[in-house]
């Protein structure tokens, strides 16, 4: 999961961060003081944990004002007659600072949160765009442009380095070679280096990637066979 932790009390952040390392090990954490960091910033966040009181700005009103920007969210308060005015259907739970079973709370909350498959991204022209990673037949890029080939569609992202991209996606994603990632799902044959994808596509996998991504394909399928 990609969990973002907006919080300008550095102590209480490092506190929730290190819960969270514990929680959810493979996923990515970001952390944030400010709600100007985010406002403008359109990367895809599984959860959100939200203080309420931060020091531009409150983070009941700024969620207000962007209803749908995550998928789920906890807040923290150090006032908890707040808690009333923030329910909604995508807010999980509430945590008071003071709590003293913090990390207990926030292992409970993570429990109820289904796990996204959706990524939020920008096509060439800047509109935002969201994906289900379950659509995704591979991602390639040619240094000039990244190209994210869906089931139904191609799309031209905004520029960005492919590898920046990959940190959205999962383990059913796997590189071929330095400029393209395949959903493994969506693999029709493997012949040598040669892949053809359900879709009709063939990629091909370089010398450098090819056994380590060719195992991992045959531990997938052993696994889901």
């Amino acid at each position: 999961m990609n969990l973002l932790i907006v919080e300008d009390n550095l102590y209480f952040q490092e506190k929730v961060k290190s819960v969270l390392m514990r929680h959810c090990p493979k996923s990515s954490i970001i952390t944030v003081d400010h709600l100007k960091d985010i406002e403008n910033d359109h990367s895809s966040f599984d959860v959100c944990f939200m203080d309420i009181e931060l020091p531009d700005g409150d983070g009941i009103e700024f969620l207000k004002k962007y209803p749908n920007r995550f998928p789920a969210v906890v807040y923290f308060t150090s006032h908890e007659d707040r808690v009333y005015e923030a329910f909604g259907k995508n807010i999980y739970g509430f945590i008071p600072k003071s709590s003293e079973d913090c990390e207990q709370k926030i292992g409970d909350i993570l429990k109820k949160i289904p796990v996204s498959r959706f990524i939020h991204v920008a096509d060439e022209n800047g509109r935002h765009r969201k994906i289900d990673l379950d659509k995704i037949v591979f991602v390639q890029t040619d240094q000039r442009k990244l190209l994210l080939q869906l089931t139904d569609q191609a799309l031209i992202l905004k520029r960005q380095p492919i590898r920046e991209f990959a940190r959205a996606l999962d383990q059913q994603f796997i590189w071929i070679n330095q400029s393209t990632l395949i959903n493994m799902k969506f693999i029709d044959t493997w012949k040598k280096d040669e892949i053809t994808m359900t879709d009709g596509h063939i990629l091909y996998a370089s010398r450098r990637f090819a056994k380590d991504a060719r195992h991992k394909y045959l531990e997938n399928t052993y696994v889901h066979s």
